[in-house]
Protein backbone atom coordinates (compact mmCIF):
# COMPACT_ATOMS: atom_id res chain seq x y z
CA UNK A 1 0.00 0.00 0.00
CA UNK A 2 1.18 3.31 -0.93
CA UNK A 3 1.01 6.20 1.65
CA UNK A 4 -0.44 9.34 -0.16
CA UNK A 5 1.68 12.45 0.26
CA UNK A 6 0.13 14.74 2.77
CA UNK A 7 -1.42 18.23 1.50
CA UNK A 8 0.30 21.54 2.65
CA UNK A 9 -2.16 22.88 5.40
CA UNK A 10 -2.72 26.09 2.80
CA UNK A 11 -4.12 23.49 -0.05
CA UNK A 12 -7.13 22.50 2.07
CA UNK A 13 -7.51 25.64 4.42
CA UNK A 14 -7.47 28.90 4.03
CA UNK A 15 -7.41 31.63 6.40
CA UNK A 16 -10.16 34.04 6.94
CA UNK A 17 -9.68 35.60 10.01
CA UNK A 18 -8.16 35.71 13.47
CA UNK A 19 -9.10 36.76 16.89
CA UNK A 20 -6.93 36.93 20.09
CA UNK A 21 -6.92 32.97 21.03
CA UNK A 22 -7.88 31.57 17.32
CA UNK A 23 -7.52 31.66 13.79
CA UNK A 24 -10.33 30.80 11.68
CA UNK A 25 -10.22 29.15 8.31
CA UNK A 26 -12.34 28.55 5.43
CA UNK A 27 -11.98 24.67 3.77
CA UNK A 28 -11.28 24.42 0.35
CA UNK A 29 -13.51 20.82 0.06
CA UNK A 30 -16.78 21.90 1.98
CA UNK A 31 -17.30 25.98 2.02
CA UNK A 32 -20.43 25.60 4.70
CA UNK A 33 -17.90 25.22 7.24
CA UNK A 34 -14.96 26.89 9.32
CA UNK A 35 -12.28 25.32 10.87
CA UNK A 36 -10.89 27.09 14.17
CA UNK A 37 -7.62 26.16 15.23
CA UNK A 38 -7.15 27.36 18.69
CA UNK A 39 -3.90 29.66 19.91
CA UNK A 40 -1.59 28.80 21.95
CA UNK A 41 -2.40 31.53 25.31
CA UNK A 42 -3.57 32.66 28.06
CA UNK A 43 -7.14 31.32 28.07
CA UNK A 44 -6.99 28.01 26.36
CA UNK A 45 -10.26 25.68 25.69
CA UNK A 46 -11.76 28.45 24.07
CA UNK A 47 -13.21 25.48 21.20
CA UNK A 48 -13.80 23.09 23.74
CA UNK A 49 -15.99 25.43 25.62
CA UNK A 50 -17.64 26.70 22.59
CA UNK A 51 -18.79 22.83 21.87
CA UNK A 52 -19.24 22.52 24.92
CA UNK A 53 -22.00 24.69 25.25
CA UNK A 54 -23.33 23.90 21.53
CA UNK A 55 -23.86 20.53 22.64
CA UNK A 56 -25.87 21.92 25.28
CA UNK A 57 -27.87 23.87 23.04
CA UNK A 58 -27.82 21.61 19.82
CA UNK A 59 -31.53 20.08 20.97
CA UNK A 60 -32.81 23.32 23.27
CA UNK A 61 -34.60 25.65 20.49
CA UNK A 62 -33.75 28.77 22.15
CA UNK A 63 -30.66 27.74 22.26
CA UNK A 64 -29.78 26.83 18.90
CA UNK A 65 -31.59 29.43 17.51
CA UNK A 66 -29.06 31.90 18.94
CA UNK A 67 -25.15 29.83 18.04
CA UNK A 68 -23.63 28.58 14.89
CA UNK A 69 -24.02 24.64 15.07
CA UNK A 70 -20.31 23.21 15.88
CA UNK A 71 -19.74 19.73 14.00
CA UNK A 72 -16.72 17.86 15.38
CA UNK A 73 -13.44 18.47 17.76
CA UNK A 74 -10.16 17.17 17.47
CA UNK A 75 -6.69 17.17 18.77
CA UNK A 76 -7.67 17.30 22.58
CA UNK A 77 -9.94 20.68 21.18
CA UNK A 78 -7.27 22.53 19.31
CA UNK A 79 -9.53 22.11 16.22
CA UNK A 80 -12.83 22.90 15.87
CA UNK A 81 -15.20 22.91 12.78
CA UNK A 82 -18.45 25.13 12.74
CA UNK A 83 -20.96 26.11 10.03
CA UNK A 84 -19.39 29.23 8.25
CA UNK A 85 -21.66 32.62 8.99
CA UNK A 86 -21.87 35.44 6.50
CA UNK A 87 -20.60 38.73 7.76
CA UNK A 88 -24.42 40.98 8.10
CA UNK A 89 -24.67 43.82 5.78
CA UNK A 90 -23.78 47.58 6.43
CA UNK A 91 -27.41 48.47 6.49
CA UNK A 92 -28.54 45.37 8.69
CA UNK A 93 -31.25 45.74 11.80
CA UNK A 94 -29.49 44.53 14.97
CA UNK A 95 -32.23 42.99 17.31
CA UNK A 96 -32.82 45.08 20.25
CA UNK A 97 -32.95 42.08 22.66
CA UNK A 98 -31.11 38.85 22.70
CA UNK A 99 -30.57 36.07 25.03
CA UNK A 100 -29.06 37.36 28.67
CA UNK A 101 -26.52 34.15 28.12
CA UNK A 102 -24.88 35.85 25.32
CA UNK A 103 -22.34 37.98 26.94
CA UNK A 104 -19.87 39.30 24.52
CA UNK A 105 -22.29 41.16 22.01
CA UNK A 106 -19.19 42.27 19.65
CA UNK A 107 -20.59 42.56 16.48
CA UNK A 108 -17.88 40.91 14.78
CA UNK A 109 -18.74 37.69 16.81
CA UNK A 110 -22.31 37.39 15.19
CA UNK A 111 -23.38 36.60 11.65
CA UNK A 112 -25.88 35.53 9.13
CA UNK A 113 -26.94 31.97 8.91
CA UNK A 114 -29.81 30.80 7.15
CA UNK A 115 -30.87 34.28 7.01
CA UNK A 116 -30.92 34.50 11.16
CA UNK A 117 -28.44 35.90 12.81
CA UNK A 118 -26.07 33.62 15.12
CA UNK A 119 -23.33 34.01 17.51
CA UNK A 120 -20.16 32.06 15.58
CA UNK A 121 -18.12 33.05 18.82
CA UNK A 122 -19.26 31.93 22.19
CA UNK A 123 -16.04 29.84 23.58
CA UNK A 124 -16.64 31.35 27.09
CA UNK A 125 -18.21 29.59 29.94
CA UNK A 126 -20.53 32.12 30.95
CA UNK A 127 -24.03 30.45 28.77
CA UNK A 128 -23.03 27.13 31.03
CA UNK A 129 -22.84 28.98 34.09
CA UNK A 130 -25.87 31.56 34.00
CA UNK A 131 -27.81 28.57 31.96
CA UNK A 132 -29.50 28.46 28.78
CA UNK A 133 -32.93 29.86 29.06
CA UNK A 134 -35.28 31.84 27.41
CA UNK A 135 -35.05 34.85 29.50
CA UNK A 136 -34.12 38.10 27.04
CA UNK A 137 -32.13 41.32 28.07
CA UNK A 138 -31.82 44.37 26.10
CA UNK A 139 -28.66 43.72 23.37
CA UNK A 140 -25.54 46.73 23.75
CA UNK A 141 -24.37 46.03 20.69
CA UNK A 142 -20.57 47.18 20.01
CA UNK A 143 -18.30 47.58 16.92
CA UNK A 144 -14.49 47.04 17.32
CA UNK A 145 -14.23 48.56 13.95
CA UNK A 146 -15.16 51.92 15.63
CA UNK A 147 -13.39 51.52 18.86
CA UNK A 148 -11.37 55.04 19.79
CA UNK A 149 -7.59 53.69 19.82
Amino acid sequence: MTKRPKKPLEDVWTQIGQGLYRKVFSLQNNPDWVVKLELDGPTPHNNMMEFAVWTACEFYDPGKHWLAPCREIYNEGRILVQRKVETPPDDFEWPERVPNWLTDLKKQNFGLLDGRLVSCDYGCDLPLAKGISKRMKKAEWWDERKRVK
